[in-house]
């Protein structure tokens, strides 16, 4: 049966939803909810959310809910919501997500007062850390990117980073929400200033993990582009994030919120997270450092950047550098300071791997 062996059954399904096959990936799951309720903390789901899976699902109403037979299993629970946000539930995605987080953080603490404290992470925590990151995401995409919409987000990223430091993904999501934040608050700057010169369609617009539409030109690639003019080598392309599957998600009622913010400790903790990611993910790697670059070349002149990059380079291996050999060469002649610290990485690239350069 399906119950016996869940772990597996889940990882189909997880699968099937990154390979667009939801209908293959809904018989997969329905094995695994086939004659069990919702457990109590579902019952905020709409009438339509719950009719839909008792359907799809074969869960049973919860009038006929029996403890022996409630979907009891956190991961399981998880992966319905899921599905539900995919099946276009999401006002019921997010309340239920909400509840699911609430219910596991009791069970966490329950089991932080019986277990000792190893240092490592259990399977409680980082499921709670994945809910924290799906909850972020999705509150983004339903809501617009407003300032209050980004601030009950990153909240969220930083409570997975506590709940599961070592996954390069919890600390992705947080740096990329960062690094969202100073793109729009830069666009909204520069578009203020060119308002009374050139209409809003002739201003540049940064193609974002959120993109606003599908025409929106990459803020990353421009500042790479002449990076890598002057060289012969290929450079590692740059696609859209899995987050950019919303469209329209800024909000123009909130321009006034971005310009008037202070991206300072956004530009920092992007830069934090950043290197968290790069070091812990190996290979996987390469958007964050393009994204890292970004910063670096834009904003590196700052002194508490430059420190933040300083700081962070010795916990990234020499060997991550090698990807991006072209964009380091293509500023060593940069007339500010970055360019000593550009120098400097090289020098280091050099010493490890002299046939890189």
């Amino acid at each position: 049966e399906a119950q016996s062996d869940t772990s597996t059954y889940l990882q189909l399904t997880s699968i099937c939803r990154n390979n667009q096959r939801i209908g293959l990936g809904q018989k997969v799951l329905r094995e695994l909810c086939r004659n069990t309720s919702l457990p109590f903390e579902f019952d905020s789901l709409s009438f339509e959310a719950q009719k839909f899976l008792f359907s799809e699902l074969q869960l049973v109403s919860p009038t006929e809910r029996l403890p022996t037979t409630t979907l009891t299993e956190p991961s399981v629970c998880y992966t319905v919501l899921k599905h539900l946000w995919l099946s276009e539930f999401h006002n019921d995605a997010l309340l239920g997500i909400q509840s699911f987080i609430q219910k596991l953080s009791q069970i966490k603490e329950i089991n932080q007062e019986n277990s000792s404290n190893t240092g490592e992470p259990n399977q409680t925590q980082i499921l709670l850390s994945k809910a924290h990151i799906k909850y972020g995401h999705w509150l983004i995409q339903q809501n617009q990117m407003t300032i209050s919409t980004v601030e009950k987000s990153l909240k969220s990223f930083d409570l997975a980073t506590k709940l599961n430091p070592r996954s390069y993904k919890t600390w992705r999501a947080w740096a990329n929400l960062n690094f969202e934040v100073v793109a729009k608050a830069d666009q909204v700057v520069n578009m203020k200033k060119t308002k009374q010169t050139s209409t809003f369609s002739s201003i540049p617009l940064i193609n974002k993990i959120y993109p606003s539409s599908p025409s929106s030109k990459s803020f990353i690639h421009k500042t790479l582009k002449s990076s890598s003019s002057n060289t012969s080598s290929p450079s590692p392309s740059v696609t859209s994030s899995p987050l950019s599957s919303a469209n329209n998600l800024i909000s123009h009622s909130d321009e006034d919120g971005f310009e008037n913010l202070k991206i300072k400790s956004y530009l920092e903790s992007a830069v934090k997270g950043y290197i968290r990611s790069i070091s812990l993910s190996g290979e996987n790697s390469i958007q964050d450092i393009l994204r890292l670059l970004t910063l670096w070349f834009t904003y590196g002149a700052n002194n508490e950047i430059e420190s933040a990059l300083k700081e962070g380079f010795g916990s990234i291996s020499i060997d991550t550098w090698l990807q991006v050999i072209p964009q380091l060469i293509a500023r060593i002649e940069t007339p500010t300071a970055i360019r000593f610290g550009v120098r400097e990485l090289l020098c280091d690239i050099a010493q490890e791997h002299p046939q890189a350069l």
